[in-house]
């Protein structure tokens, strides 16, 4: 009787390990997302895509290349509400032959440092689509590590993920 409690307790704790594991590698995939999607600025993205923020014109002044973003166009916002900030990114792809001092118009959803497409701005879906990305790497990785998998005996002892 004794060998039947025992071995069910075993199991009752090692299906313990196993939702503690999930439940690490759940949250651990959430944070990643979470930063993420601030990061690249996904929130603004689809704000402006659902016709959110102040719309405008954009003056092209010059193009801006990094590895992390790409190439960008940089330049100047001005609002219909008579706004001008200078500095801002064009997030989107511009008509063949636009160039320095073409204008351009405009979404700026405000919070980050991007001005969007009118209309048709599909900038969020590669910014979702890395946010998710970067979410399956971290909660994969959880997931493998022997985080949350070993527990202890009714001792309080600490025992391995291998050992029952």
């Amino acid at each position: 009787m004794r060998a039947v409690l025992r071995s069910r307790a075993a199991a009752i704790q090692k299906r313990r390990g196993r939702l503690r594991h999930l439940t690490i590698a759940a949250v651990g995939a959430i944070v990643a997302m979470a930063i993420a999607a601030l990061s690249f600025g996904l929130v603004p993205a689809i704000d402006a895509a659902r016709g959110g923020g102040v719309t405008g014109s954009f003056v092209l002044d010059h193009e801006v290349c990094s590895s992390k973003t790409g190439c960008q166009w940089v330049g100047t916002f001005e609002g219909a509400d008579g706004d001008v900030i200078t500095g801002l990114a064009y997030g989107g792809l511009l008509a063949s032959g636009d160039g320095p001092g073409s204008i351009v118009a405009v979404r700026y959803p405000g919070g980050s440092d991007e001005v969007y497409a009118l209309h048709g701005s599909h900038t969020w879906v590669l910014d979702l689509l890395v946010t998710l990305v970067i979410g399956a790497a971290v909660g994969a990785a959880l997931w493998i590590s022997p985080l949350g998998v070993g527990g202890r005996d009714p001792k309080g002892v600490r025992v391995s993920a291998g050992s029952g």
